[in-house]
């Protein structure tokens, strides 16, 4: 199978637009490389910032008269992409597992630094081309990772979550202090504290539930909270508001009532508490603490 990364820009002016293809730019389109970008990103500048999986070995620069060839070393590797407004690379980061990862979310910092949410299988290398910063095997199936990467493209940190089952990262955004906020969710019984030096097993009430993390910019992990029912609760995006300083969590759950207050209160949604369906939307709103 042949796959290829597409990035496209629209404006209201064609010349304003990217010459590449009217528009888009085309990433990796060879017959040995597959990929897809999974969330697009813009800075106060300008800038574009794509992520999302790389597989096979590929030119990720889709300037034709420039070569940057990258070879993932399983099945996917994340890929992180930063161009500037005409479209140009002005640079990459493979975040690289032995066996498979994908980047499903991204967020960037007032100060430029990107933020990446999302899975892998094997063991994880969150800095290839230097090595620093080790490596992390994932404790069962797919793995939560969230990483940090500063504005010149070089990763500072790197952390998983998981355990036994089936665990992802799929919603990262930052607060005005340029605090992490992650969400995903995990199944079975995970270490769901993103921190390698201490253990805190939770098992999940139904097939998924719930986390919601804070970790400042230097990668200090301020807290995780869990939460969910007897079936599935998934989060599939983050957003913050930052000018009212509000957390907002948006995901699906299956038709049975769910506590969704991760402290000591109790607000239950779903199930009899009005779920329709097989699986419910909801949305939920947080203050920052």
């Amino acid at each position: 199978m042949i796959a290829t990364l597409m990035v496209v820009i629209l404006s209201d002016s064609p010349v304003d637009a990217w010459s590449t293809s009217d528009g888009a730019v085309l990433i990796n389109s060879t017959s040995s490389s597959q990929g897809s970008v999974f969330d697009v990103e813009v800075d106060g500048s300008g800038n574009i910032y794509s992520c999302g999986k790389f597989g096979g070995n590929g030119d990720v620069d889709p300037n034709p008269g420039t070569t940057e060839n990258e070879t993932a070393t399983g099945q996917n590797s994340s890929l992180v992409t930063k161009y500037n407004s005409s479209g140009n690379r002005l640079w990459h980061v493979l975040l690289d597992a032995d066996d498979i990862d994908e980047a499903l979310d991204c967020a960037v910092s007032s100060d430029g630094r990107v933020a990446v949410a999302g899975r892998f299988k094997g063991t994880m290398d969150f800095d290839s081309d230097r090595g620093s910063l080790g490596t992390i095997t994932s404790a069962g199936d797919w793995d939560a990772y969230v990483a940090l990467i500063e504005a010149n493209g070089t990763v500072a940190w790197g952390k998983s979550l998981g355990g036994t089952g089936d665990d992802e990262a799929r919603g990262v955004d930052f607060d005005p202090s340029n605090n992490v906020y992650v969400t995903g969710y995990f199944s079975d019984t995970a270490d769901v504290d993103f921190d390698p030096s201490t253990t805190t097993n939770v098992t999940s009430t139904g097939w998924q539930d719930a986390f919601f993390g804070k970790i400042t910019s230097g990668g200090t992990v301020n807290w995780v909270k869990t939460w969910g029912g007897i079936n599935s609760d998934i989060p599939n995006d983050l957003v913050i508001d930052q000018s009212a300083n509000r957390i907002y969590i948006g995901g699906y759950l299956g038709n049975n009532a769910s506590d969704y207050d991760p402290g000591a209160g109790t607000v239950l949604i779903g199930g009899t508490s009005g779920g329709q369906g097989g699986q419910d939307s909801w949305i939920s709103k947080f203050a920052p603490t």
